[in-house]
């Protein structure tokens, strides 16, 4: 059945208010301030009319489409392994959807190669993007070519203005220094053996080589080819002590080491120590025993979101960029030797 379609005219004479008066409520206009008995008014009226906006007559207005691009690694045999980027990802959508803002995730996948680009790039439909994680500098290049708003997350970028980052170093260098403090003598190093050049591997690397010259520390790595050991147990228990302790880059190794371990019946906290620099949400509820440097991926996600209006209300001038130093969580994993 054919329904008309409810217009501003007819919510302005529902609740005896100008049409302008209910174009910058409906609108959300945060430079046009309304008393709340207005607004309340306004709104109802709405509510009670059905009225719906149309949202590519206010786009022609306010040269605005309320859509937003947020550009992610993901692995479609491996969805699940990129649980960090989509809790930045829940953090960003959870300030930008009350503030009426879509957000569509863009596999960086996507735009690889020239000529690959989304409609979403093509017939520019975003008010901006938002770049989190990895990708090759030409899909940086590309991306900063085609879009006019851009937040970088976690990325190589590291501009002035408009970039987020963790504070990789320092993360590392207070792991360490807190296992030194507990006693430990020994530091072993657990990453990939071959990994990207993202910035956290380098500055990762600063941070420990800083702290085992600042507390006197030995060290050693325990190079990998994939996030699950399950083997070896007899080579790697050779290399722990009671003094030893072992900081993973990524909290799959920790749970993949102590696994294997069990072989040798050795448990973290009693026969070695052992702490992470990198835990998802759900693996700290999961493991809230383990030691580690945190840094809610959420709270970066609503930055990122702020960091966003505010460059849209300040004509796209982007604000200074952050760099997020995370915090200790004493958890049983490391009690020092015994």
């Amino acid at each position: 059945m054919h329904m008309s379609r409810i217009t501003l005219k007819q919510v302005a004479a529902q609740a005896s208010v100008s049409v302008q008066t209910v174009s910058h409520i409906l609108n959300d206009r945060p430079d046009k301030p309304y008393k709340q008995a207005t607004r309340d008014r306004v709104l109802d009226a709405a509510r009670k009319l059905g009225y719906r906006p149309n949202a590519a007559a206010r786009s022609m207005v306010t040269q605005r489409t309320r859509n937003i691009g947020l550009v992610m690694h993901t692995n479609p045999e491996a969805w699940f392994n990129t649980v960090d980027a989509y809790e930045i990802m829940l953090g960003l959508n959870a300030l930008l959807s009350p503030k009426g803002y879509i957000c569509s995730m863009i596999p960086v996948g996507s735009l690889s190669k020239p000529g690959s680009e989304s409609r979403i790039f093509r017939e520019q439909v975003l008010d901006g993007v938002v770049v989190c994680g990895h990708a090759d500098h030409n899909v940086y290049e590309r991306i900063e070519q085609s879009v006019e708003l851009c937040i970088w997350v976690d990325t190589d970028i590291n501009h002035p203005q408009g970039c987020i980052r963790r504070d990789e170093q320092h993360n590392a260098y207070l792991a360490a220094m807190k296992l030194a403090e507990l006693g430990y003598r020994k530091i072993i190093w657990m990453d990939y053996a071959l990994h990207w050049s993202h910035y956290s591997h380098r500055d990762r690397q600063a941070g420990l080589d800083k702290a085992m010259r600042d507390f006197d520390l030995q060290g050693d790595t325990l190079p990998c080819t994939q996030s699950w050991i399950g083997k070896s147990p007899s080579t790697i228990a050779r290399k722990l002590g009671p003094d030893v302790a072992v900081i993973t880059s990524r909290h799959q190794f920790a749970h993949s080491l102590v696994h294997t371990l069990l072989h040798e019946n050795l448990r973290p906290g009693y026969d070695y120590g052992l702490a992470t620099l990198d835990i998802s949400n759900d693996s700290e509820h999961a493991w809230p025993g383990l030691c580690s440097v945190q840094t809610d991926r959420s709270i970066i996600g609503k930055l990122a979101g702020h960091m966003f209006l505010n460059a849209l209300e300040n004509k796209g001038k982007l604000p200074d960029s952050v760099c997020l130093q995370g915090t200790w969580h004493a958890g049983d994993t490391a009690w020092g030797p015994r």
